[in-house]
């Protein structure tokens, strides 16, 4: 990603993302994740635990990826929809 696609999709993460991700059914699944994550961390040995955590790492970066792409294809959207 370019330095301004990236400076974009920051702020669009900072200043868009929080006010669409308000209410009830959002905080519910955070606090559920929380606990689920626990749970599983709590049921390993040392060695199963760091497999765990570098699962949910990598689980992290592709789904942030991802988003990235979405980003781009949203704003490449956005943009050829302001030509028409």
């Amino acid at each position: 990603m370019t330095t301004l696609l990236q400076t974009l999709c920051e702020h669009a993460q900072k200043t868009r993302a929080p006010a669409l991700l308000t209410g009830g059914e959002y905080e519910e699944l955070c606090g559920l994740l929380d606990r689920q994550r626990e749970r599983v961390a709590a049921l390993l040995r040392p060695d199963g635990l760091q497999a765990w955590e570098d699962f949910q790492r990598d689980a992290q970066l592709l789904q942030s990826m991802e988003l990235e792409a979405m980003f781009q294809a949203g704003l490449s959207v956005g943009l050829e929809l302001s030509r028409v």
